[in-house]
């Protein structure tokens, strides 16, 4: 009864409120502390969209939950009240709201602990009768399982696969099967059984198989291969066979690998166009009809007599007649058509330099790069970049480890290493950069924005690493995505916000209704989406270079570390911890040097454009 009088006392806005609002109105009180987290922290998403939006009405209601739920949790409520009392709510009111809850909760209790007296009563009475039966069901299992138990006997290798030798026979029901896929193709196969010896590894020419005891009752037969191939599980009298179906498919990959590159137009089976090209600074653009890889491209190098000369081929027809641009008085590319099917860009220079490629699907740029010997080239370079001051923020530290991987991989681990590599890219190309944190210590998520501000910084980068939400969606659930700060647009952009939100969820309620309209204006969330743009393309532009990653796009969320900073402001997921592949991608250091070096080539893309 009292819970009906508080919701009709307090909550008399449900009745106009939004989806979320009401789903706490129905729920907060008698939900577990877990699912109570969850709708603190949507309380607070719809705080930041009621400041934005400038409701009163809809900021009191949402404050007045956020003082329920920070009380029912735990957290200091203060910040609540006295932004409450500015909005011209009333002690006797507040001291109301928090009166209620504590007859509610004291109430709740006393059910609890009643239902759990009788729910102990009942179960203590049911365990006597069961006890009996219990015990003779499990003879019987144990007698059937006993004269049922599956054994593998010998394993035997064969031609595309291996032979299991087994003292009974296995259906093809009992055996669970599934893949995975990432750098490297899996197929596993499970059945209950027992295998009589050892773990056996068998190699073949394009794939290995493991054979071994997965647990004390599952064996597991799991093939791994570079690449996917067509597996066969073939159930014969008293043994199993698993393997490859096709010889010719195994027999095909050692062509690849002697050729290294496998074309994307022979892929296709489709010639790949260039529809056009035009003069850039330091070289030039070429437009394609179709997507290019960076496996697919070859370079020469050499030096012909006075002359540093470069080739770079690949498989494409040239539509019209040869071009030649002169990008300087000493330096020229010719773009022809060199036989039936290969295009030959020739870069010549009267000084050393590196070529610089890049790509983005079918956009293709070639240039030169002088090398670091030109002391003019560097000079010029560096004083366009003295002054611009970049903050690194990698994300949680110390007390917070940020989300959590198998086999003990932690973001907060993660993200400090590709911070850190990024700030030494970073400086290698004159920038000046600070960081939140350069060890693991805990920094709230105030400090971070106020240090950037303190600092004057050009722009601040936090870098982060996602996690699905569940089990179930772990394994496809990955990508890079870059976020800036807005009002959340998706279900999945809220999730991440939320997810990230969590680390200082105590001391939320730092801000204003002036902190958000400072930094939420029309110029900076502007600069901050141009700035996600540029670094997601590149950074997705330079990893594709030797890993296949999904582009989870660029994307709006309500961040709190972006909250305040007065300087166009992104978070980056680096990829998914709770995907098998991705987090093995982000612990491997070459992963994250791939990483930094194209959010630098991105951070220096946006400042090159906005001048």
């Amino acid at each position: 009864m009292l819970r009906i009088i508080f919701i009709l006392l307090f909550f008399h806005y449900s009745i106009f409120a939004n989806a979320e609002i009401k789903k706490f109105d129905q729920i907060f009180l008698s939900s577990s502390s877990e699912i109570k987290l969850q709708l603190h922290q949507q309380l607070k998403s719809l705080y930041i969209q009621s400041v934005i939006s400038d409701n009163q009405d809809e900021k009191k209601e949402i404050l007045k939950r956020l003082i329920i739920s920070s009380n029912s949790l735990g957290f200091d409520d203060k910040a609540y009240i006295e932004e409450l009392k500015d909005e011209g709510v009333k002690d006797d009111e507040i001291k109301r709201l928090k009166d209620a809850l504590n007859v509610i909760q004291d109430q709740k209790i006393k059910k609890i602990e009643t239902k759990q007296e009788n729910i102990n009563k009942k179960e203590d009475s049911k365990k006597e009768d069961s006890k009996k039966e219990d015990s003779k069901k499990e003879d019987s299992k144990k007698e059937d399982s006993k004269k049922e138990e599956l054994a593998i006997l010998a394993v035997k290798k064969e031609l595309n696969g291996v032979l299991l030798s087994l003292n009974g026979n296995i259906e093809q029901k009992d055996i669970k099967n599934f893949t995975l896929k990432g750098d490297n193709f899996r197929y596993v196969a499970d059945f209950n059984g027992i295998l009589k010896g050892a773990k056996q590894n068998f190699e073949f020419k394009d794939f290995d198989i493991i054979v071994s005891q997965f647990n004390p009752a599952a064996i597991r037969i799991v093939l791994t291969s570079k690449k996917e191939l067509k597996v066969k599980i073939e159930l014969r009298e008293k043994s199993l066979f698993m393997g490859t179906s096709e010889n010719k498919k195994i027999e095909a990959k050692p062509n690849l690998e002697k050729n290294k590159k496998v074309s994307t137009a022979k892929k296709k089976e489709e010639p790949l166009y260039i529809l056009k090209s035009l003069k850039e600074k330091n070289g030039i653009s070429i437009k394609l009809d179709n997507e290019l890889d960076y496996e697919d491209i070859k370079i020469n190098s050499f030096k012909d007599g006075k002359t540093y000369r470069s080739i770079v081929s690949f498989k494409a027809i040239l539509e019209g007649d040869r071009k030649k641009y002169d990008i300087n008085k000493n330096q020229s590319i010719t773009l022809v058509q060199y036989d039936k099917t290969t295009v030959r860009i020739v870069l010549n220079s009267l000084k050393d330099f590196k070529v610089n490629i890049d790509l983005d699907d079918d956009d293709l740029f070639i240039g030169f790069e002088q090398k670091a010997s030109n002391k003019t080239s560097v000079k010029k370079t560096t004083s366009k970049k003295q002054g611009k001051v970049i903050v690194i923020d990698p994300g949680h530290g110390g007390k917070d480890p940020g989300t959590l991987g198998d086999k003990g991989v932690r973001e907060k681990d993660v993200v400090l290493s590709v911070a850190l590599k990024l700030g030494n890219e970073l400086k290698k190309r004159g920038y000046k950069i600070y960081y939140t944190r350069s060890t693991d210590k805990f920094i709230n998520l105030r400090d971070r924005t106020s240090m950037a501000n303190e600092k004057m910084a050009d722009l601040f980068i936090s870098i982060h690493a996602n996690a699905a939400p569940n089990k179930q969606r772990a394994k496809t659930l990955q990508g890079i995505e870059t976020f800036f700060l807005s009002p959340a647009r998706s279900e999945r952009s809220k999730k991440a916000a939320e997810l990230e939100n969590q680390s200082d969820f105590e001391e939320m309620n730092y801000f204003s209704k002036q902190t958000f309209l400072n930094f939420l204006n029309r110029e900076k969330i502007v600069a901050s989406n141009k700035l996600a743009i540029d670094v997601q393309k590149k950074i997705l532009s330079n990893v594709r270079k030797k890993y296949k990653v999904v582009d989870g796009g660029v994307r709006e969320a309500p961040f709190w570390v972006l909250v305040g900073a007065q300087m166009p402001a992104i978070l980056i997921e680096t990829g998914y911890i709770s995907h098998p592949s991705e987090r093995s991608r982000l612990t491997n250091k070459n992963f994250q040097e791939l990483l930094a070096i194209g959010i630098a080539n991105g951070i220096e893309s946006y400042l090159y454009k906005n001048q």
